[in-house]
């Protein structure tokens, strides 16, 4: 694994990280960004999964449809 895929990973992990703990407040924050995330799929979203995937030998497979 490339060390940029790896600090992509643990860029994204401390974010979750974060979000999880905002999560504890009296205003569930996580649910609303998941649903936000699969209603509108934002380009920051996608393009965070193909900078992970990529790295890793398995981005861009769009030939085995």
């Amino acid at each position: 694994m490339s060390h940029n895929a790896t600090f992509t990973r643990i860029k994204w992990m401390i974010v979750l990280l974060l979000v999880m703990l905002l999560d504890t407040l009296p205003f569930p924050i996580l649910g609303f960004i998941m649903l936000y995330i699969l209603i509108f799929r934002p380009q920051w979203f996608i393009n965070a999964v193909l900078q992970i995937y990529n790295h890793a030998g398995r981005g861009d497979q769009n030939d085995a449809n």
